[in-house]
């Protein structure tokens, strides 16, 4: 198994696929493999499933408390996934790297507590399958602006976000609060 390790602890994965005549076999989740290959004890509780078109951008969440970790892969489309380092006594806070999620590249990631995730679409169908290690909790969600001037993403003009992502607080604002 293929893996690349970015800020010491998210890691990015290929999935075991089986292809034949009638099409292929993947696993998304292996307690096993993630435990003996990636050295991650991983207890699945929640999965979510998204479907997101062409030049959607979601993210960046997180949760205040009970911060969640994830297992992301893509089974329809092709996406960037963006990862921001929040943990706040970490040499690389408020740094962001990115990987592409495909149903072609059949890759999967690992994202641990302590990051906030969001992804833009390039395909015109986008089916993102999500195992989670906590439940998701309204009341805990958060989030910062991807527009913010302090993290210096650049996005298409045509991009769609939800009124709630847009109307999230900048980085500086978000980090004044993780900083308490």
């Amino acid at each position: 198994m293929n893996k690349k390790i970015y800020f010491n602890k998210v890691q990015l994965f290929d999935l075991k696929k089986y292809k034949d005549n009638r099409g292929f076999f993947s696993e998304t989740f292996n307690k096993r493999d993630l435990y003996n290959i990636l050295n991650i004890n991983f207890k699945c509780v929640q999965t979510s499933l998204a479907f997101s078109k062409k030049d959607v951008f979601r993210g960046f969440h997180t949760q205040k408390f009970k911060p969640i970790e994830q297992l992301i892969t893509v089974i329809k489309g092709r996406v960037v996934y963006y990862f921001f380092d929040i943990r706040k006594k970490s040499s690389t806070f408020g740094k962001f790297n990115k990987v592409i999620l495909s149903e072609k590249n059949n890759k999967a990631l690992y994202l641990p507590k302590g990051f906030a995730g969001g992804y833009y679409c390039h395909s015109k169908e986008n089916l993102i399958l999500y195992h989670h290690n906590e439940f998701f909790y309204k009341k805990f969600d958060t989030g910062f602006n991807l527009l913010s001037d302090s993290i210096g993403l650049k996005i298409p003009n045509n991009t769609i976000r939800s009124r709630k992502d847009k109307n999230l607080k900048s980085f500086k604002d978000f980090k004044l609060l993780v900083l308490k």
